[in-house]
């Protein structure tokens, strides 16, 4: 009279490749395989928006269109889309003429600290040619800020 076969522990089993729990199991392709990265993404991409809607910069997360927080994450979603880039533009060229409104486009477009930054810069190269009127530095410099305070007070009401 013989003893009965012994059943092998989990630890056997595993070892041996036998598997006869579901738990045991990876979620994933029908042979057991871990799912690609391109079968579990789920960005943007993936998501069905309406027309009046866009994904939030940051999270993702789809947001109506003229929202300018996103409800989720709370970031500002840039863009004013209420603005006109040519006035942004002229209201930052009048700083060729007055320096102090060489920011005036920045402000428009809701970016006050860079519209300060702006007038502060230009002040202060007005200051310098004025008391060391032999220095040719900010009359070259002078330019160069105000086209590209222009420039970025076009681009940022787009």
């Amino acid at each position: 009279m013989g003893s009965p076969a012994q059943e092998p522990n989990s630890s056997e089993k595993y070892l041996s490749g036998e598997n006869d729990t579901e738990e045991e199991t990876i979620e994933g392709e029908e042979d057991g395989s871990v799912p690609s990265e391109e079968s579990t993404y789920s960005g943007p991409e993936s998501k069905q928006k309406a027309a009046d809607e866009q994904f939030c910069s940051s999270c993702g997360e789809i947001i109506k269109r003229e929202a300018s927080i996103c409800p989720n994450c709370g970031v500002s979603q840039g863009g004013n889309a209420n603005n006109n880039p040519g006035l942004a533009a002229i209201l930052s060229g009048a700083g060729f003429v007055v320096p102090i409104a060489a920011g005036a486009g920045q402000i428009y477009n809701e970016n006050v600290g860079k519209g300060v930054a702006f007038c502060l810069i230009q002040a202060i190269h007005i200051m310098v040619v004025v008391f060391l009127w032999w220095t040719i530095i900010p009359l070259l410099t002078y330019p160069a800020v105000q086209a590209y305070a222009t420039y970025d007070a076009y681009k940022g009401a787009q």
